[in-house]
């Protein structure tokens, strides 16, 4: 489906399921997140993921950033004419539900983030800003994340990321008052599971679930295993 925001912009999007709205977060570039995993959810609640900025089946834009796509998404909230919304954000996609909640706590009923961290080291943040950088210059993803998207979102992607060494996000995590999930992989190298913890120290009255045998992602390497953590966080709103 698609939808119309403001005067120039149209958001390519799937919307199935009755009940709380449960929203897959797009950073830039995106496309539809954990598109396979959304039918475990669909039968408990509304199930909303869109293609971000970036991608091809979200069109482009002249700036990209995490702030800036959330922005985005409080329009796209705005045309489906829903208030509040728990955000999952997955990887990247739980930086920009980490900065929705702090821009936007009055739109945002909770959050779930998986795979995620809220700063990162110097050796991180060269090699996600040199990623950036040689897709610049050579117009290919040298991670191999992106495959149809606008190179300027994916360097706003990468370089987001490498930003976090310089201007983490952890200090400001205090400010998060709404209800937060932390998934975290037992086996997640990318992540790690030392950022989730530290992230669970810093959000008042989040929850922490470090899952046994999962890698990067909870909802992608042992998606049944967050389906249950998931559902039972949803099922403890107020």
């Amino acid at each position: 489906m698609r939808t119309k925001i403001g005067d120039n912009l149209e958001m390519n999007y799937i919307d199935e399921g009755q009940g709380v709205p449960l929203v897959f977060s797009s950073p830039p570039g995106f496309g539809l997140s954990a598109r396979e995993q959304m039918d475990r959810f669909t039968a408990h609640c509304r199930v909303i993921s869109y293609y971000g900025r970036g991608h091809k089946e979200g069109g482009t834009s002249e700036w990209y950033s995490y702030p800036a796509s959330c922005r985005e998404l409080t329009a796209f909230l705005d045309a489906l004419q829903i208030d509040k919304a728990v955000v999952y954000g997955g990887s990247g996609g739980g930086i920009m539900a980490l900065y929705f909640a702090l821009l936007f706590p009055d739109r945002t009923r909770a959050i779930i983030v998986d795979g995620t961290s809220a700063a990162v080291n110097e050796q991180a943040a060269k090699l996600w800003y040199k990623a950036g950088v040689e897709m610049i210059r050579t117009g290919k993803d040298p991670l191999e994340i992106f495959t149809e998207t606008d190179p300027l979102a994916t360097l706003a992607f990468y370089h987001g990321i490498s930003d976090l060494y310089e201007n983490p996000l952890e200090p400001r995590l205090k400010g998060i008052t709404c209800p937060t999930l932390i998934l975290i992989g037992e086996d997640d190298k990318r992540a790690g599971v030392g950022g989730s913890v530290r992230m669970s120290r810093a959000i008042p009255g989040s929850e922490l679930k470090i899952i046994p045998g999962s890698g990067h992602t909870v909802l992608g390497t042992t998606p049944e295993l967050a389906e249950k953590e998931i559902l039972a966080f949803l099922g403890n709103l107020n």
